[in-house]
């Protein structure tokens, strides 16, 4: 789309990384291959289109970080990021956090939301819990989302203020997946933040959800 490809050319990007340690060697069965922020338009019907990955980190490392914002007249503003915090013991821990404000797209399309988020793919060999916990801030027309991308299909979660603390848990088998989040306005245009932590574990490794309450991790509202 001639819009997203005009927001996506006004992007101011940083990406530091860190660590010594290949993030898929601690034993554990999980592999990280990429982490990514980016945001767009979205359509249900085609979800491949309309949107733009900023920033890919191949094989992320504990300690990488990825953040990125934009501007653009007929877009509105975004920002979004992550961050590889440790993996440690079969538990990997990120903070993520989003902002968008999106002027009115109704005219396109084929354009159901506008999004800025974050994306982590990994591969593990053993069953595996997903637990975020996070805060929405948003406009009516605003959320906060989580989507599981896995052999083709979309199954998403969408959050409001009205769910804060968000706590949502997802056990996964064996296999290659991507796990998405950020936050989400719809057509009319509007307002939308969505940060926390996600915990990526070890069916049965104990804590998750302890273990970043212990740490810390949840995010401060960084932007408005």
């Amino acid at each position: 789309m001639v819009r997203t490809t005009s927001a996506c050319a006004a992007i101011a990007a940083a990406l530091v990384t860190a660590g010594a340690t290949q993030a898929g060697l601690d034993g554990s069965g999980i592999s990280f291959t990429q982490m990514m922020v980016g945001g767009g338009y979205v359509d249900f019907e085609n979800p491949e289109g309309g949107y733009a990955d900023f920033l890919v980190q191949a094989d992320p490392l504990p300690g990488s970080h990825l953040d990125a914002s934009a501007s653009h007249p007929d877009f509105g503003s975004l920002a979004a990021g992550i961050s590889f915090g440790s993996f440690n013991n079969g538990v990997a821990l990120f903070s993520f956090w989003s902002d968008l404000d999106a002027v009115p797209f109704g005219d396109l399309p084929y354009a159901d939301i506008a999004f800025a988020g974050s994306r982590i793919s990994f591969t593990t060999t053993v069953p595996v819990l997903v637990t975020l916990i996070g805060s929405v801030q948003a406009t009516e027309t605003g959320v906060g989302f989580f989507e599981l991308y896995a052999d083709d299909d979309i199954d998403g979660e969408f959050f409001t203020p009205g769910d804060n603390p968000v706590v949502f848990q997802l056990e996964l088998g064996p296999g290659s997946y991507d796990l998405a989040m950020g936050a989400a306005v719809l057509a009319l245009g509007g307002f939308g933040s969505f940060e926390g932590t996600l915990a990526i574990s070890v069916i049965p490794a104990p804590g998750a959800v302890a273990l970043l309450g212990a740490a810390g991790l949840l995010a401060r509202r960084r932007r408005r």
